[in-house]
């Protein structure tokens, strides 16, 4: 006799997509001097003292209040002289903390995956969004965000390499807005991407 076998039906295997981490990516066209610079241990070590910094402020309501978190907070030599530099009350960079509308959602450190449509097929997206404030419209539903992305990175005493660090980024800054796009529903022109430059104490909004 012939041993019974019994039929099996498999579910097809769920789609994989090719995942993309936008800040690990956006070295992968860096000249070799900002390559040096940003890769540096002194200057991981930098950025990740102003970001824990930076992650833990809400809003303020003037440069006063935000100077006072700083000359308080436990930090190394070189992270306060560079927040002192990059906070001062000329600079474009308090705009980013200074309370705009109270009404405002305020995301943090808020890690996110999504998978999105990238050109010819789906893209899974992982990342962590340093800040972004959201604006609702009177039905609740989200009208407008800008995401705002911190760098540490070194552009010249004279700023003379600031395009080419907003063009470093520029891919990433996308992604972020691909991503914040499908996780909040928001067209893609409701989206506004910038990158606050913390050394050059300048706000520059990617495209």
């Amino acid at each position: 006799r012939v041993p019974f076998t019994p039929s099996i039906e498999l579910n097809p295997a769920p789609p994989r997509y090719p995942r993309r981490v936008p800040s690990a990516a956006d070295r992968s066209g860096m000249s070799a001097s900002l390559l040096f610079r940003a890769g540096s241990l002194r200057g991981r070590n930098l950025g990740t003292e102003c970001h824990d910094f930076l992650r833990r402020i809400t809003w303020c309501g003037n440069a006063n209040e935000l100077h006072a978190q700083l000359e308080a907070a436990a930090l190394s030599d070189d992270a306060r002289e560079l927040l002192q530099h990059a906070l001062r009350p000329e600079s474009e960079v308090l705009h980013a903390f200074i309370a705009q509308c109270t009404s405002a959602e305020l995301w943090q450190e808020k890690r996110f995956e999504a998978i999105v449509d990238h050109g010819d097929r789906p893209v899974w997206i992982s990342g962590v969004f340093d800040r972004v404030v959201l604006e609702r419209d009177e039905r609740g539903v989200y009208s407008s965000a800008v995401i705002y992305d911190f760098k540490t990175t070194w552009v010249g005493e004279q700023n003379e390499l600031l395009q080419d660090v907003v063009q470093l980024y520029t891919d990433q800054m996308r992604n972020y807005r691909l991503a914040l796009a499908q996780l909040t529903g928001l067209p893609s022109a409701g989206i506004t991407t910038k990158l606050v430059l913390l050394r050059a104490a300048h706000i520059a909004t990617v495209s």
